[in-house]
């Protein structure tokens, strides 16, 4: 949204589906991030998760999300993983290009 800061995309976008993601089942890491112009998170799930049925839970969790500011993109959700690495990481972000995903490795 042309305008929104990041404080704005905070408080106005992020918290909220938080709220409502942070329920989705084996969800070990939540990372979220805003910028002037767009705002993102990051779920990190444990390798070998079925990520299908982790799919259609996080968009269930999104759908419980009231309602969004005008003139903001329905959240579009990205999967990755990276195998062997013990993690599946999903990305939310606004329409347009796919995010590139973000590689994380835990010790």
């Amino acid at each position: 949204m042309a305008g929104r800061d990041a404080a704005g995309y905070r408080k106005d976008i992020l918290i909220e589906q938080e709220e409502f993601l942070r329920n989705v089942p084996n969800l070990q890491r939540m990372e979220s991030t805003a910028s002037s112009g767009s705002a993102e998170i990051e779920l990190e799930f444990p390798f070998g998760v079925d990520l299908t049925e982790t799919l259609i839970r996080v968009n269930n969790a999104l759908s419980q999300v009231p309602s969004y500011p005008n003139n903001v993109d329905q959240p579009r959700i990205v999967a990755n993983s990276f195998p062997p690495t013990p993690l599946c990481t999903l990305t939310l972000a606004p329409g347009g290009q796919p995010t590139p995903a973000r590689y994380a490795r835990h010790a």
